[in-house]
């Protein structure tokens, strides 16, 4: 039965993009390589998930829903000329919500800019849930189903190959 590994695979993003100290792209595919039995597609959907619902997280403390230690609502520590960017951040978002989601969908699927800082950055300046997810979404499951399916590309690939 594969449904343990794929609640394993979400639970280890999840915590993962919590305290992100381990690549949960390496940990993606190691399980590509070590359990070639489970579909690219599974595991791409349990590390979006995953992840996903940590970041959530992130986004939620950002606007002062949770309070995470680690991460402090960014406004109170910001200086007055960065608040003023984040307000001017807030109004545009709020006049250009398909910009925002263009920036959503190529920092989730090649990671510019930085995915785990637009998280909390898209919380801060109040960014609608319903422009980050949809997105965020997309790309994270477009970026992970080209690294667990590239393991099995090349195997198929070389497949009685020998170097």
């Amino acid at each position: 039965m594969e449904l343990p590994w794929f609640v394993l695979v979400a639970g280890v993003a999840f915590l993962g993009s919590l305290a992100p100290i381990f690549s949960v792209e390496l940990y993606l595919v190691g399980m590509a390589v070590t359990r070639p039995e489970l579909p690219w597609w599974g595991l791409a959907l349990s590390i979006a998930s995953g992840q996903l619902a940590g970041k959530l997280v992130h986004y939620a403390a950002a606007r002062g829903a949770v309070a995470l230690p680690w991460l402090r609502d960014p406004r109170s520590a910001l200086g007055t000329r960065l608040t003023g960017l984040v307000r001017r951040l807030e109004i545009l978002s709020a006049q250009r919500p398909w910009t925002c989601a263009a920036v959503v969908l190529g920092s989730s699927t090649v990671g510019l800019p930085p995915f785990t800082l637009l998280v909390p950055a898209a919380g801060a300046i109040r960014l609608p849930l319903r422009v980050l997810l949809p997105p965020a979404v997309l790309g994270r499951v477009l970026r992970f189903g080209v690294i667990a399916a590239t393991p099995g590309v090349f195997h198929d690939l070389y497949l009685g190959v020998v170097p």
